[in-house]
This record gives structure tokens, sequence and C-alpha cells, in this order.
């Protein structure tokens, strides 16, 4: 049983409400009184199993149920308070109604208030009561008669986007039935939804991450070689533009992905993104020449660019609460199954002439699988609800939750929605009061993951084993790409136990150690003898410690953070200040290296983390445990 249930419960309805009136033994009722109509206030059972009946429950009960049967709230929604005008009591259903308290098959225990008009044929449009309310009548179709439903002041109406006539369509039942469960219900404890169900459609995301790893890693190893091949071989300036066009493609790329995620969804993000990906493959497989290398290292970037937010939100969006932040893992986890992949790929270029045209080739197989992976995965039900798809929002919702769960789900979200406006939201939205804060404090995460000198420490690595005895380059970048794997899946099973916060601050107080510690084997005399050990240890420590927390966390954090309707763009935006603070570091490390030396460039980057550590200490709130709908209410709470 689902929720479409509720707006018709059985045909035998009239017959029940009719043998009520004529049997005086009946129990008790209490009696309530709202514009002037009586009702009659009763208690709904609690879900019935899936062989029960819908005739065979609707009957009468008795007002007063024992305490010990009433639903209590959870401690996670005990904050919420229930609002004073999501009330049941039938004001505007019309006078002279019959009252009557149907047991709803999909509802648990809960005391309601039901009046029954006496309209027949043509229904009446809702209108508005002397308090400002607005009585919304739900249509049943088997039964020729209406639910009157209070909603919140016609201001601000749950149902503003309904039809002014009857709700006929199934959707519109659905949404309807989603609001009835989450203001007319006690929210009722349910064991977590299970995690199978959501986990195939995640891993068909992380190929896009895998494909993010792996574009920036495939040149790394045969750069020269390409070079060589291409005619630029001795030009450091033509060598790094084959890295930068990349990042320049990803900026590119990243400021359009919030907009074409809100506007085609979540699934038809990562197939257009698919496009560029593979037409940039082929590009860089057949380049004659720099200038086409180059144009397909663009075209590459822009795919990266719209995939890597849309990653983070379509996991965060469809995973259920208690995995959410292992599964947001999975996304750095594929990422370095990336980097190294790459390097592994390019390892038989040194003796298979023109090797690395078969490394971009590769590269398309996956981009093909995502686009056709995802035509089979469900969109983001919080995008199709945004967007007032409510039929096929539940319908995705079971997909992923289950149909139990998929209930409760949409209930969540019709209580997140009711915190925020209604709609798509611009690009100006996001410089609104209540959500400016969380969207600086989003692109200051991004800054400072970048400003703390990863990209910097594995551009170096190679000096840093060179002095420490490891005279290979690949041996260099194989070590890395392993522990940092290696400490990526560690945070996997973290992520929800130990909680975002703790991770990240965690995770850039031990990166401050080890830059500390790399700065003094850099900088002091007394330590020169062993400046090759400390300096390994130092640098396989930072990338640890930073694969720990400050690398995976905030893809996963900010989706959280974000409101549903902004979402998108907040993910855009920040992502962007990720690749242009990215691109800075990367063009100014080696200069700043040359004219202050390690030792200083070293310490800045401690700061940097013992900064990054007092601003989450400060500013960024824990969601482990939490439902995206539910850290969106206290959030836009707080900014009340």
């Amino acid at each position: 049983m689902n929720l479409r249930s509720l707006a018709g419960v059985g045909s035998q309805a009239q017959a029940h409400s009719t043998a009520a009136a004529a049997a005086p033994t009946a129990a008790p009722f209490s009696t309530t009184s709202a514009s002037s109509t009586s009702t009659s206030t009763a208690c709904c059972p609690p879900l019935l199993t899936s062989g029960s009946s819908v005739g065979s429950a609707l009957a009468f009960v008795p007002a007063s149920p024992s305490p010990s049967t009433t639903p209590s709230r959870p401690s996670s929604f005990s904050r919420l308070p229930r609002p004073s005008w999501a009330s049941a009591v039938g004001g505007g259903g019309g006078g002279g109604g019959r009252s009557f308290s149907p047991r709803s098959p999909i509802l648990p225990s809960k005391h309601i208030s039901v009046t029954v008009g006496a309209h027949q044929g043509r229904a009446e449009e809702p209108k508005p009561d002397g308090d400002g309310t607005l009585a919304f009548p739900l249509f049943r179709d088997d039964v020729a008669q209406w639910w009157p439903m209070r909603s919140r002041p016609m201001a601000d109406n749950p149902y503003k986007r309904f039809p002014s006539r009857e709700m006929t369509t199934e959707a519109e039942r659905v949404r309807a039935a989603a609001a009835y469960l989450a203001y007319e219900v006690p929210e009722y404890v349910s064991t977590n939804p299970p995690w199978q169900l959501s986990l195939p459609h995640v891993c068909v995301a992380t190929i896009a991450s895998i494909l993010f790893g792996y574009h920036l890693g495939v040149v790394n190893v045969p750069l020269d070689y390409i070079a060589y091949d291409l005619g630029f071989a001795g030009n450091a300036l033509a060598q790094g533009s084959v890295v930068s066009a990349c990042l320049i493609g990803a900026f590119a790329g990243c400021s359009t992905s919030g907009s074409v995620a809100d506007k085609y969804g979540r699934k038809r993000a990562f197939q257009i993104s698919s496009v560029p990906m593979i037409l940039g493959s082929i590009l860089s497989a057949l380049a004659p020449s720099l200038p086409i290398m180059l144009l397909g290292r663009l075209f590459v970037g822009i795919g990266l660019g719209i995939a890597g937010p849309v990653a983070a939100l379509y996991v965060s969006e469809i995973s259920p609460t208690a995995v959410r932040g292992t599964y947001g893992s999975l996304i750095q986890v594929a990422t370095c199954v990336g980097i190294l992949g790459a390097i592994l790929v390019g390892l038989p270029v040194t003796s298979i002439p023109g090797w690395w045209r078969a490394c971009f080739w590769i590269s398309t197989i996956p981009a093909a699988l995502l686009a056709l992976g995802m035509e089979y995965c469900a969109e983001s039900p919080r995008w199709l609800f945004k967007n007032s798809k409510w039929l096929e929002a539940e319908h995705e919702l079971e997909r992923l939750l289950g149909n139990q769960h998929s209930k409760t789900a949409m209930a969540d979200l019709v209580r997140g929605e009711e915190r925020e406006d209604s709609g798509e939201a611009s690009w100006g939205a996001l410089l609104d009061r209540k959500y400016l804060k969380v969207v600086a404090i989003g692109a200051a995460l991004f800054g400072f993951q970048q400003l703390a000198g990863i990209n910097a420490v594995f551009y170096f690595s190679s000096v840093v084993f060179k002095n420490a005895g490891v005279t290979s380059n690949i041996a260099a970048s194989v070590s890395m790409g392993v522990v940092n794997l290696i400490a990526s899946c560690v945070a996997t099973f973290l992520m929800d136990k130990q909680g975002r916060r703790n991770l990240m601050i965690w995770s850039f107080t031990g990166m401050a150690c080890a830059m500390s510690l790399q700065a003094a084997a850099a900088g002091l005399t007394v330590l020169a003898p062993y400046q090759g050990v400390l300096s390994l240890t130092a640098t396989l420590s930072y990338v640890f410690m930073f694969a720990l927390g400050a690398g995976p966390v905030p893809a996963l954090l900010l989706p959280e953070l974000f409101a549903n309707r902004i979402r998108a763009k907040a993910m855009s935006v920040t992502m962007c200040v990720h690749w242009v603070v990215n691109f800075m570091v990367g063009l100014f490390f080696l200069q700043l290296l040359q004219q202050l030396g390690a030792s200083v460039v070293y310490s800045f980057f401690a700061a940097v983390c013992v900064s990054a550590a007092l601003f989450v200490r400060k500013n960024v709130m824990e969601t482990k445990g939490r439902s995206l709908e539910e850290i969106e209410i206290m959030l836009l709470s707080d900014d009340a």
C-alpha cells in the first residue's frame, strides 16, 4: 500500500458514515468546532499489513486511545514544533455535513477530525476561513464527497501549486497524502532503509569520479612522450598548457553545471557531461598537433566540470541517511582509483611507441558506460519533488528506499519545502541572507582544501622521494596513490560513525603537523642528515590525513548543507572556487618556492591548515544521522 491510497480509501465510506449516524450505542466521541462546523475526533490505527483490505479499515473507534499506543516523536525531530495551522478540522466543509472517522490503511495512530460535506456532483472552489486559513478538500473519486483539509495561511499555502479545482490526478493525491502525513501524523520511528537498493545507483554515479581522477592523471606519466610525438619537446610552457587546458575546461563546465542539473535533472546532466568527455578523449587520441591536443583536453575538462558537482549532488540526494556519509566517501575513493588507474595504464608507454594514444582511447569506455548506466538509474527524488513531479518522486523513492520508507521520505520532502520558497532558484538567490552564509562557508571549505597545498605536495613529491633515495618518478606516484586510496577507504568507515565535522578537524590538524615537520626538515640544519626520511614521512602522512577528511568531506558536506532549491547552483559556485584556487596554486607554487624557499612555503601551508581547523570548529555543523530536510529546516530556522 502506498501514498496513493489516501485520496480514495474505499467505496464503503458513505455506508459506514450512515450506519454510524444511526448507531446510538457507538463509542463516545469528543467534539470540536471550527468555523461553526461540528466534527468528530477519532483515532486511526497503526499501519496495516499488506493483506489488510481497504474496506475493513473504515470504522468508528473511541476518541481517547491509551497513551501507550500513541506513537512518540523521534528525538531527531524533537526540536521541530508541530505548526498550529496543521489541523485536520473540517473548516469550510459546508454546513449540514455528516461526520465520520475513516481509518486510513496507510497512516499510523493519530487523532484526526474530518467532516464530510454533503456535496454531490461538481466540486466547489476551496474557500478561505475567517482566520485566514484555506480549507482545501481532498477529492475521493469513488465517493462523491470531500475531505476538507485545513492548511496553512493562504499567503504561504503548501497546496498553492495545486489546480484551483478538484485534485483528481494521481500525482496531486500523492502530494496531498505526503503533506497530510507530514503535518497531521506524528513522525513514527522506523528501521533504516535497506542500503542495498540505492548502492547500484551510487556505483554508476561514481564512474564520473573515476573519470575525474583518470583524466587528471592520464598525462602525468606519458607527458614527455606526448611532447616528443607532437613536436613540443623541451617547451615547458606547452607541456604545462596540456595540463592546464583541462583545468580551464573544468572551470567552464563547472560554472554551467548548476543550470544543467536544475533544468534537465541529475541523470541527464551525467549523460550530457559524457558527450564532451568522449569527444575530447577521441580528439586527444587522434591529435596530430598541439592545438588539437589542447582542444581535446578542453572538451574533457568541460565534461569533468559538469559531472563533478552533479556526482556529489546525486549521491547525497539518493542515499539513505544512515549511509549517506559512506556513500559520499565513495566519490573520493573513486577519484583515487581513477588517479591510480591512470598511472598504471600509462606504464607501458616506455616500451610501446604511441601508447599514450591508447590511454585516451581507454577513457572513452567508462564515459560511455556512465551515459548508458544512467539510463537505468533512478532520478533524484528531490529534483522531481522540487519540480512538482510528485508521482515520479514517490516512484523513485520506492526504488531507492523501498515501499515502506518512501512514505516517510515523501513527508520529509514536504516538511523541508515548507521552510523555503517553492520553484527553481535564480543565481541571485544565492545572495539572499538565508542562503549567503552557508554558500560562503562552502566556498571557504573548498578554498582551504586547495590552499592547504595538496596539489603542491603531489607536484613536488618526486623531489621529496629522490631526496629519500627513491629515484623512480613512477614509484613515487604509485606510492602516493596507494596511500591516498587506503586513507579514502578508511574514511568511508568513519564518516557515519565519527561525523563529518570531527573528521575535518582531525584531518586539517594532522595536515598542519605534517606540514610543520616538512618545514622543519627543510629549514633546520640540525635535521639535515635526516631530511630525506623526514620529508618522505611528512609527505605520506600529509596525504593520508588529507584523504581522511579534508579531501572527501567538502564534496559530501556541502550538498547536505545547501537547501534543495539552491543545491545545484550553490555546488556549481563552490566548485568553481575549487578550480580557481587549484589553478592559482599550480601557477604560483614553483615561483614562490624559488623566491621564498621550501621552509617558508610549507610553513604557510601549515598555517592554512590550522586556520581551516579553527574555521570548521566554529562555523560547520554536524550533519551525521540527519536527513537532508531536517538539516535544511535547522539551518533556515537559525537564519529566520
